[in-house]
């Protein structure tokens, strides 16, 4: 669905036809809004025609990576896979906040070890994320495999079935008591989405920070 298809979808819904201004001016704010309920759909869960997988390259000695995605379309990184030249397997690399790294960091040479961990450092110039990956590579060519979610994602992005959501998100913007009904069928799809296949999903945590809080434990809260 085109935003434009979105946009005369909504605009003859009673609760639309109600608000007392003229047509022009309700049309071109409809599709104001249009232009930004796809970006924000697409930000409440990983639906899989949103997230995409590129490879990046190692540089030796170089820890910090700029991640543009296979089109100019990464907006952030969701997990980072690692292939050195010499083995034939990926390794799931663990993300850490920066305040975490920093402690896990803390009297270590990061560059003394195998590539195991990354954090997000910022932004370049055009909002494409950077990362820092530790230990730093020794070598170049290793496969660096990151899994992420795309930018200037469009209505005519979202399959069919996606209409009800797409259309009451957008009758909400102008229509506020629309807000329940839209938030009801996005959780809909989101539930659809995020149904289980049976397997656990327990959480994995560093063994030198579950040590330290191991530690931290033993005082009590002193």
């Amino acid at each position: 669905m085109t935003p434009g298809e979105l946009v005369d979808l909504v605009e003859v819904l009673p609760a639309i036809r109600a608000i007392d201004i003229k047509t022009g001016a309700k049309r071109s704010a409809l599709a104001k809004h249009a232009a930004h309920i796809a970006d924000e759909v697409a930000t409440r869960f990983d639906w899989d025609f949103v997230c995409d997988t590129a490879d990046a390259t190692s540089v030796a000695n170089h820890p910090d990576y700029t991640l543009k995605g296979n089109n100019q379309d990464c907006r952030d990184i969701i997990n980072i896979r690692y292939k050195a030249t010499s083995t034939d397997y990926y390794v799931l690399l663990c993300k850490y906040r920066p305040v975490d790294m920093d402690e896990k960091l803390s009297g270590v040479d990061s560059s003394d070890s195998d590539v195991a961990a990354w954090t997000i450092k910022g932004r370049d110039s055009s909002g494409f994320p950077i990362v820092t990956l530790v230990g730093t590579p020794g070598q170049a060519g290793d496969t660096i495999r990151y899994r992420y979610r795309r930018r200037n994602i469009s209505t005519s992005d979202f399959p069919e079935e996606f209409a009800p959501v797409l259309q009451y998100s957008l009758v909400a913007k102008m229509a506020p008591s629309y807000g329940e009904l839209a938030e009801r069928e996005l959780q809909l799809m989101v539930d659809r989405y995020a149904a289980p296949g049976g397997d656990a999903h327990p959480a994995k945590l560093d063994a030198q920070m579950k040590l330290r809080n191991q530690e931290r434990a033993g005082y009590f809260g002193y």
